[in-house]
Order: C-alpha cells, then structure tokens, then sequence
C-alpha cells in the first residue's frame, strides 16, 4: 500500500512507526509533519533508499517544523545536492538533531593539482579534470574563494582562466601577494546529482620582458548549427604584428565536451614554423616572424556525444620568456557552437 499521500497534518507523534520494518521504503516527501514533536526510533534499523530519503529531507524542509526534534532515518542515506542543503538547513532553522546513514559515498571527484601556477600577463591557468564513474557530464563554477572575483571557467571544459591578465610587479589578489584563492565547484547531471568543490592556489610568476611581440589568433567553424554525429572544421589562422619575431610560443585549443576523433594539420608560410599534424587538442610550439608569416591550423571533430544547448570552442596563444605580447586582447579568439540535439542525442 503506497502511503506517501496520507493526510498527516494532525499527527504529533511518529515514533518507532517503522523500527524494524526491514522491507518499508517509500518516498515520505509529502507527509506533514508540522506538528510532530516526537520521531525517536522512527526508522531505527530501516533503510529508505537514497531516491526517498532524498524526498523526505526536501519535502520537509518547506514545512514550518517545530524546533529541537531528534530525528532517527535509521541507516537512510541521503545524497543529491538539494537533500544535503535540505538536511543542513532542517538542522540549522529548526535546530534538529538527525541521526542517518550520512551523505552517499562521492562518485565526482576533483583529480587536478589545488595548486597551479602562471606567468605573468598569461590569463590561461588550468584546465580543472574529474572522474566520474557515472560518466555523467559535469558543469563547472567559481564558487568562492578570496580572489574569485578575479577567474572565470569554461562551464562546459572546466579551463579555468584570469579575467584580466595578472602583473607580478602589480598583484590584486586580497593578501596583495602573487598568490591567489579561488574555489571551483563540479555539478553533474546524474541522478541523483554529484557535487565537489576545491579551493586552489594560483601563483603568478615574475617574467623578464624584453622581447615585445604581437600575435593575433582567429578562430572560424565551418557551420553555424551542428547535429549528433557531424563531424566540424575549426580553423585558426596566426600572425605577428609586434616588433619582434615570435620564438617558442604556445599555442593550444580546448574542444567542448562531445567532440572527438579530433584530428589536425598546421601549414606554415614564410619562416613560420609549427608541427604539421596531430590528434587531440593542441599544445603547439610555434614560431612567427614579424614578416608577415603566418600559420593555419585546420581541426577536424566529430560530435559524439549530447550536448547542452550551445558551446565554445576556444584557443589562445602564450608568449615564452624573455617575449611578452604587447596586446593581448588578440591573442585568444573562441567559435560559438549550437547544437541541433536534445540531452537523448536525437531530434
């Protein structure tokens, strides 16, 4: 008998209902429970799967509860995000004391270093992995941290970046030190939903700048809209306007979640130089002369995977020391992507 729908709102006592009661598992989550001022033993030695325990916390935490109640969920364990805050703000608004199984054991998980560093007037930092035996997509944010305010993520790639390129002779952070603070959160989309967080330090290395250059990267895709299955070509083409050749700099791309069998070419003209081909994304040394010498990246992907709505596709260029680049407000350019599939992978 599904009792999740009895009219409750007169009970004041629930204790020891389901003690024992091996078997029960139903979702709670509409039950009234504004008056009850008494749960104890309620669940001892019964277990609500996760789904339903999930439902109970978050049901009743839009209740006007009564305050200083011991509640026992017996070995309930409770997981998604809006349960964990629901259970948190039972205990802190009402002052309950809840007695579970705890928070499911985490699956997402955050496996790069909480520590990074970046040359001076470079914005590009780390790109932020995780594992997920789920294989559910991941959504990232900054969350917090004394220098958050100062980053940005790629919500979809998880590259974490400077929002202004930072000054070692000039640092902003809130310890006015070249070491900054900042918090990225991963959400997933499983069921329940995984959350993590890491709070990370970013160090800005000091660099010798005597060598100006001036490189400017555009990004093109080839079609506007794309579908589950269509394969896409980005294009980059390079070039230095600055004073002086460009020796050793980097280049690379970051490809939204998805996309794979990436695959590209690179064809120099003058006394440029670059790899002529590769797989995966691109982390390219490359040289260009101020001669008006370029290069042209072509990258080939295959959209394997559903998407969100829309995406970016983005790459950027660094400078080696001693160079830095006069303006780099050109030297990172990104493509938007719309999607033409829903979550499922069809129209």
């Amino acid at each position: 008998q599904d009792i999740g729908s009895w009219n409750t709102q007169s009970n004041t006592y629930m204790g020891t209902m389901f003690r024992e009661a091996i078997s029960f598992n139903q979702n709670l989550g509409n039950w009234n429970v504004e008056k009850v001022y008494g749960f104890g033993g309620m669940f001892t030695n019964t277990r609500l799967s996760v789904t339903n325990y999930d439902a109970l916390l978050v049901g009743w935490i839009n209740q006007n509860l009564l305050s200083y109640i011991n509640f026992d969920a017996g070995e309930s364990i409770y997981c998604s995000l809006a349960a964990q805050e629901a259970r948190d703000n039972i205990m802190s608004t009402f002052s309950w004391t809840i007695t579970d199984g705890g928070v499911c054991a985490p699956q997402l998980n955050i496996v790069s270093s909480n520590q990074a560093s970046v040359d001076e007037n470079h914005t590009t930092i780390i790109k932020v992995l995780t594992t997920d035996p789920d294989f559910d997509t991941p959504t990232f944010s900054i969350s917090g941290g004394a220098d958050g305010a100062l980053f940005s993520i790629d919500a979809s790639t998880g590259l974490l970046s400077f929002i202004n390129p930072p000054d070692f002779e000039s640092p902003q952070s809130m310890s006015n030190t070249n070491d900054y603070e900042v918090e990225v959160s991963v959400l997933d989309d499983g069921i329940p939903q995984e959350f993590t967080s890491q709070l990370l330090t970013i160090s800005v290395l000091d660099l010798v700048e005597t060598s100006p250059v001036d490189l400017r990267l555009d990004a093109t895709i080839n079609t506007q809209y794309i579908n589950f299955g269509d394969t896409v070509v980005f294009t980059l083409t390079v070039v230095n306007n600055g004073s002086q050749d460009a020796v050793n700099a980097i280049l690379y791309d970051v490809l939204p979640a998805g996309f794979d069998n990436s695959t590209w070419t690179c064809v120099a003209t003058g006394l440029a130089t670059c790899t002529t081909s590769g797989t995966g994304e691109i982390a390219d040394f490359i040289k260009v002369p101020n001669d008006g010498s370029t290069l042209t990246y072509t990258i080939t992907a295959t959209l394997s995977a559903s998407q969100p709505v829309s995406a970016s596709y983005k790459a950027m260029i660094e400078t080696s020391e001693p160079q830095y680049d006069t303006n780099l407000l050109d030297n990172r350019d990104e493509v938007s992507i719309n999607y033409l599939v829903f979550t499922d992978g069809f129209e």
